[in-house]
Formats: structure tokens, sequence, C-alpha cells
């Protein structure tokens, strides 16, 4: 297994996905179900997000799980490397708004400022992970 794999892996585990498999790997084939399964988690990562930005939920965990779910479709469903550079980009986007938001809720007194310290460091996993895809 390369270094990029294994960190990818590590990156998966420790974010709470779990990653038995590098989908979009160099030289696989994006599987069948890849981009139902890139809509379908598009779709929950937005409604989750949505009542983040709107108070009405706030779980960190569970979002940053589901931008992993999110990043782990976009990759099994990439064509190519520019692709799974994409993929990666945008889950770092959406790690960057998370970090944002629970910094925001933290000095407002409405969230806990471990969660802000867990998006910090969120963040900073998704960007060494497109750092090791480049």
């Amino acid at each position: 297994m390369s270094r990029k794999a294994l960190g990818l892996m590590v990156a998966a585990v420790l974010c709470g996905g779990v990653a038995l498999s590098l989908p979009g790997a160099e030289g696989a084939k994006p599987d069948a179900a890849a981009g139902q399964r890139l809509k379908l988690a598009r779709e929950v990562y937005a409604e989750k997000m949505e009542q983040i930005r709107n108070a009405v939920a706030y779980d960190i965990e569970d979002l940053e799980l589901w931008s992993q779910n999110l990043l782990g479709a976009a990759l099994a469903a990439a064509a190519n490397p520019a692709d799974r550079t994409a993929a990666h980009e945008a889950h770092v986007k959406r790690t960057k708004e998370l970090e944002e938001l629970a910094k925001g809720y933290a000095r407002a007194g409405q969230g806990r400022s471990s969660d802000a310290l867990a998006a910090e460091f969120y963040r900073m996993l998704a960007e060494a992970a497109l750092a090791e895809d480049r």
C-alpha cells in the first residue's frame, strides 16, 4: 500500500469514516453505484449543514462524518486525477465553512470551544489529504 493510500485511510478513520478500500485510486474505475452514493451524500450533507446554519441542530462530528462520506463518494466517482483533486478541494472548502460556523457559535456562547477546535483539526486533516493528493 502506498504512503498516499495509507494517509487517506488514516485520515478517514480519524474522521469517523471507514476506509476498507480506496475508491477512485489510480487505475481504478468508478463503480456503477458511485454516482448514486455521491448524490445521496450531497443531499444528506446539505440538509445537515442547513440545520447547523439555522441553529436547528448542531453536531459537528455528524457533519464531518458526512463530509467524509461525500469525499469518499466523490473519490469513488472520480474518473481521473483532476476529479480526485477537485473532491479533496471541495472537502477542504466544506471543513473551512464548518470551522467558521463552529468558531462563530463558540464566540457567541451557543457552541462549545471543543467543537471549534475539532473543526480546526478536521480542516487541517483535509488540507493534509489535499496536499498529499497533489
